[in-house]
């Protein structure tokens, strides 16, 4: 949108990643940064899960989430250096699903 003007309305729909990435860029988040905040919101909600699950104690969670982000940082690195053209999904379904967690009226765990 040019300046001074209200920028287009956001879709009615989208897969996770590009929701994210749009509301990142009108929120004026550097690229790096909406891009470690996806990946952060992913091994958060997967640690999350395996905690809720019984696989791992909430300490060694702890633990994991930070293991588990050393470990990505340069796959993040590397995502954040690509290009769209390297852009892929992966699994779209669950990411719409994933995203759809919190609206669900019958959930396996109620907190």
């Amino acid at each position: 949108a040019a300046p001074g003007q209200p920028p287009p309305p956001l879709p009615l729909r989208g897969h996770l990643a590009t929701v994210f990435g749009l509301a990142g860029a009108r929120l004026g988040l550097p690229r790096q940064a909406a891009v470690q905040a996806f990946s952060h919101c992913g091994v958060r909600d997967a640690v999350s899960a395996a905690v809720r699950l019984g696989l791992v104690g909430p300490l060694a969670g702890i633990g994991l989430q930070t293991r588990l982000m050393h470990e990505l940082a340069p796959e993040v690195g590397a995502a954040h250096a690509g290009g769209i053209s390297q852009a892929a999904p992966c699994a779209p379904l669950v990411d719409c699903v994933q995203a759809a967690h919190e609206l669900l009226h019958a959930r396996l765990f109620l907190t």
